[in-house]
């Protein structure tokens, strides 16, 4: 019986705790892939992503920005203060494209309070990968920014979170790609 009744109340059975422990068990580690750049949907995504998390319908376990402007790393370790989430693991790819300017959203958000000061302090963006592609077990990556990081992840080889190169590794690990492109 999934319900048992105590004093009049509701109390949960051990079906119910059972299923809730499964439930948990079943939620799904996402890693995020970022241009981060100036239009809104990666700050779009990124707060639905934080927003999922933190009501425990999803694991984000990560981001990986694909890039690259002076204050990438500042600006979104701001926003990951501001979600609640400034322990999250940031990825970047320092030799990725700057693309020039510097968005006035992402000028005002390194302003603000944040962890990451600078884009060197953060693990590159690939070891980050596949670091949480080994330690999640399962994953499901969204990428919404430019597709470098994915495509070096594809080709990378094996390392010391690994024996296995990129493309085994995602086969083995990655259950979803969600993936925004263009032309």
């Amino acid at each position: 019986k999934p319900l048992s009744v105590s004093a009049g109340r509701k109390q949960p059975g051990r079906q119910a705790k059972g299923a809730a422990r499964f439930l948990k068990s079943q939620i799904r580690k996402r890693i995020l892939g970022t241009d981060w750049w100036t239009d809104c949907d990666d700050c779009v995504a990124l707060r639905l992503l934080c927003t999922a998390h933190r009501r425990g319908e999803i694991e984000l376990t990560g981001v990986v920005v694909n890039a690259c402007m002076p204050v990438s790393a500042s600006s979104l370790s701001a926003f990951l203060v501001c979600e609640g989430l400034a322990a999250l693991p940031v990825g970047i790819d320092l030799a990725a494209t700057d693309y020039g300017g510097c968005p006035p959203y992402q000028a005002r958000l390194a302003a603000m309070p944040h962890s990451i000061q600078k884009n060197e302090a953060c693990e590159d963006g690939v070891r980050l990968y596949r670091r949480l592609l080994v330690q999640n077990g399962e994953s499901e990556l969204v990428e919404i920014g430019y597709p470098q990081v994915l495509a070096a992840l594809l080709a990378s080889p094996p390392d010391e979170f690994s024996p296995l190169g990129g493309a085994e590794l995602v086969r083995r690990h990655v259950k979803k790609l969600w993936m925004m492109a263009g032309k």
